[in-house]
């Protein structure tokens, strides 16, 4: 359950993955988002494909757009492929439409862009679609929190994820 945006990204080459980095980090500063570059790590949120742990590696950025949202981490192994989501749901309308900004800034960049977005924006540029998707969400968690008193959420999990309802 959730608002979340699914990405996965084709890159050319790896010319391009530092231009895509260098637009991230200065799309990040205008909104005074936190960012964060990262070369030759382990992944955290992507099982990469190839065999070698050597190839397992990954560069790219992280960028935390709000508090209540997930980081967006775009992580790119060796194949400057790269696959992951976002859950914006927490952080409201304003932030998942930025989220999406951050993906029509890099498109350009990007031999295969697809997004997957669950609030519909992507798609269709509406916002109240958008709004209506976050509030109902955000009603099903409160009805479960309802539904099971020792419950909590939202509540932050490793890696900045956000789970609706833990128990």
């Amino acid at each position: 359950m959730g608002v979340t945006i699914h990405f996965n990204i084709q890159l050319a080459d790896l010319a391009a993955l530092r231009d895509v980095i260098a637009d991230v980090r200065r799309y990040a500063k205008t909104r005074r988002w936190p960012a964060r570059e990262f070369v030759d790590v382990s992944p955290l949120f992507v099982e990469c494909e190839e065999s070698s742990p050597a190839d397992r590696r990954v560069s790219g950025v992280e960028v935390l757009p709000d508090e209540w949202c997930e980081p967006v981490r775009l992580e790119f192994g060796a194949d400057v492929r790269c696959w992951g989501f976002v859950k914006t749901q927490f952080a409201g309308v304003e932030v998942h439409r930025q989220v999406i900004g951050l993906f029509d800034e890099i498109a350009p960049r990007c031999a295969s862009l697809r997004v997957d977005d669950e609030g519909e924006y992507w798609e269709t540029r509406d916002a109240s679609r958008l709004a209506k998707h976050i509030a109902t969400c955000d009603y099903l968690v409160r009805e479960m929190l309802k539904q099971h008193p020792r419950a909590r959420g939202p509540v932050r999990i490793a890696g900045g994820r956000w789970a609706d309802v833990v128990s």
